[in-house]
């Protein structure tokens, strides 16, 4: 496993944005690229964990940045 400390509240909404926008294409649809590049992909457990952990991010007025 791999750690990422991410501020829940992102001074920069673009950055900010951007970041949970990587993140979340990592849980999903970067999964199916995982198998050749040599890591494992992630169980289902862990993928609803960070999806909660990313609806948790906002920009520093509020607004969350996941789209989903």
């Amino acid at each position: 496993m791999t750690w990422l400390l991410v501020y829940e509240q992102q001074k920069d909404a673009e950055k900010g944005r951007k970041l949970v926008q990587f993140l979340d294409w990592m849980m999903h649809a970067g999964q199916k690229d995982a198998a050749a590049l040599s890591y494992a992909p992630l169980p289902k457990e862990v993928v609803t964990k960070e999806e909660d952990a990313l609806r948790r991010i906002t920009t520093t007025y509020g607004k969350r940045l996941l789209a989903r």
